[in-house]
């Protein structure tokens, strides 16, 4: 720590920082090096600089390995200074030096020369450059204020940076919102239009009706019966693709039930005939079964008859299952057929419902945006040449004060004041010349 702080000491009293400078950050002290060999640099009135002066003891003479010997701070001088609007800053029992002018390196030889004068050692300064005087914006810009003065700023970075507005940017931005909302409000006209059209076709097809007149609030929003009757057959094109769509599956559900239909039949004759064979083959065994009581029939012949008499019976239930599941199927398929159909009479209710609340929220949509634009009156898109931004410039120069008329690539100093005007306003050839 303590040879950082004598490291940044050598910087500041201009001696060379050595290969370990390249360790430390960029600071003040290097800003301030830069200024040292930038030979169009100029303090100006309004300045903050930070001043240390060092003073070398008498009899310590510096060696070349410890170029710091018998280096020390004079704290009653060392402080922060501002250019005064003479140019001059004042120094604790020395009084005024000239500092606006001056170059960083002329300055610090002057004030060493002032300090050697005013003792009896060698004498070395450090000056960093705190901060500049503000720019000052004033007139037709969107934040008027102080800007802080950066180096190689020019007029428009001060315009962008306090936001000025474009010429005619307010009504820019009022047409913006009026069209905004006069698209809002055709974009709603133009659903409660078609949502219209629709309920009017979905009530004409729930009352059977064979021709379809359009609803006055149709006739108000379209324009005319005319534009009505044009919508209303839109939709009906549209609603008659979807009833296509509904009718094949009803059409698909009805093919199947036929189909059922017909499969019950013939397994209804099937079961009549194992029906039949099962009762003839239940006779032949109740005769089987007296001529064994008495010894008629061999073991053979009622075998092969109970034989019979199984397998009839096996078929006979075989039949009956099929029988049951062909008649739950066509029950089924006609529940399904009938459950389409109230669906779809459902199905046309809800729609209805919510076209009609899908009118409601538009009409409150149209009458809201009618409110916003009869407050936003209509605003024509005309760049007139008195919206055009004139700029001139205050700049003080120690012995009075001088009025420039900028453009946008105009460099600005410390201390300058903006006035932006309109260019069509007389005041500014009077600001240009008073």
């Amino acid at each position: 720590m303590r040879l950082r702080s004598i490291l940044l000491s050598a910087v500041a009293i201009g001696l060379p920082p050595i290969a370990l400078a390249q360790e430390l950050p960029p600071g003040p002290s290097t800003r301030t090096s830069m200024l040292m060999q930038d030979e169009s640099f100029r303090y100006v009135v309004g300045d903050k600089l930070k001043i240390t002066f060092f003073e070398r003891v008498p009899g310590a003479g510096p060696s070349d390995d410890k170029p710091l010997t018998g280096m020390v701070e004079r704290p009653e001088l060392s402080s922060e200074y501002v250019v005064q609007q003479s140019g001059d800053i004042f120094l604790p029992l020395i009084g005024a030096v000239r500092v606006a002018g001056m170059t960083p390196q002329r300055l610090q030889e002057a004030l060493s020369k002032v300090l050697e004068s005013q003792t009896s050692g060698s004498a070395r300064v450090s000056i960093v450059l705190v901060e500049r005087e503000p720019i000052y914006v004033t007139g037709r810009v969107g934040k008027p204020g102080p800007l802080k003065h950066i180096p190689g700023m020019t007029v428009m970075h001060a315009m962008a940076m306090t936001a000025v507005p474009d010429a005619g940017s307010s009504d820019y931005w009022r047409q913006l919102d009026v069209t905004r909302e006069r698209e809002r409000a055709a974009k709603a006209l133009e659903r409660l239009k078609k949502v219209i059209a629709r309920v009017d076709v979905l009530k004409s097809e729930r009352n059977s009706n064979s021709v379809i007149n359009p609803s006055n609030e149709l006739i108000d929003v379209a324009g005319g019966t005319a534009q009505a009757v044009e919508l209303i057959k839109a939709e009906q094109i549209y609603r008659a693709v979807e009833r296509t769509q509904k009718t094949q599956k009803l059409t698909s559900v009805e093919v199947f039930t036929t189909t059922a239909k017909t499969e019950l039949q013939v397994i209804r004759e099937k079961f009549s005939q194992a029906e039949e064979g099962l009762k003839e083959k239940i006779r032949r065994l109740n005769e089987a079964n007296g001529f064994k009581q008495r010894g008629g029939i061999t073991p053979m012949a009622y075998d092969v008859i109970m034989s019979d008499y199984l397998e009839s019976r096996q078929k006979y239930q075989d039949v009956r299952t099929a029988l049951v599941q062909a008649e739950r199927r066509i029950v089924e398929l006609d529940q399904q057929r009938l459950g389409m159909t109230v669906d779809a009479m459902f199905e046309r209710e809800r729609e209805i419902k919510d076209a009609e609340k899908v009118i409601q929220e538009e009409q409150v949509t149209r009458t809201t945006v009618a409110a916003m634009l009869m407050n936003l009156p209509s605003v024509a898109f005309e760049k007139k040449s008195d919206n055009l931004k004139k700029v001139v410039i205050r700049r003080g120069d120690g012995g009075g004060t001088q009025r420039i008329a900028a453009n946008d690539d105009t460099e600005l100093e410390p201390g300058d004041v903006l006035l932006v005007v309109p260019a069509g306003d007389p005041g500014v050839v009077q600001a240009l010349h008073n």
